[in-house]
């Protein structure tokens, strides 16, 4: 029996060459990193900008937020996956994922879809509001960098949600095969117990 488990376990790879749990710890990891990480720069940034950021965008921003918020708890649901091996809690850590994708792109959509309608001139007042603080000696150099990144910061806005949720989408196939693997293994073992 312990043969059968072994070789389940030995077939199925994230990433070429690690085994499936690790992958899915390490996209537990990753996706708490990001979801506490971009979820905490945001609300510092929201709260910085509260006073000059209009309903909408406010809402794009919350949106946004409580998006990355979400993928930090979802993504804690991994450990537990892996820690109790359990079929039920996998299913659930890929399913939570399964939906919130098409809600993170969503909301993505509407935050960039704000920048992109925004004035180059709100643009440079919101990133001088933030880097800058208008008692500091070098408040020209702040509006310099500013205006010249304008198009730079619409453009890697863009670039991280692409990369994050090209991240999230492949995540999807890491935690299914997880999924499918515990289902083999516990399908083996009631196999074995059943068997004379």
């Amino acid at each position: 029996m312990n043969r059968d488990l072994n070789s389940a376990r030995r077939r199925a790879r994230a990433c070429c060459c690690l085994p499936i749990p690790v992958g899915v710890i390490l996209l537990s990891v990753t996706g708490t990193v990001l979801g506490v990480g971009l979820g905490t720069i945001g609300i510092l940034a929201t709260t910085k900008l509260d006073a000059q950021l209009e309903f909408d965008a406010k809402m794009a921003f919350q949106m946004h937020i409580f998006q990355y918020i979400l993928l930090a708890i979802f993504s804690i649901l991994g450990f537990i996956a892996v820690a109790r091996k359990s079929r039920k809690v996998a299913g659930f850590h890929f399913s939570s994922y399964a939906a919130h994708l098409p809600f993170n792109i969503g909301s993505g959509a509407f935050l960039l879809y704000i920048l992109f309608a925004m004035k180059g001139g709100q643009v440079l007042e919101m990133c001088t509001h933030v880097l800058g603080d208008s008692k500091a000696k070098d408040i020209f150099l702040v509006k310099d960098v500013c205006n010249q990144n304008a198009s730079a910061i619409r453009g890697a806005s863009v670039a991280i949600l692409v990369v994050i949720y090209l991240w999230e989408f492949y995540s999807l196939f890491i935690l299914n095969s997880y999924t499918k693997e515990l289902a083999q293994v516990d399908y083996k073992v009631d196999e074995y117990v059943i068997s004379p």
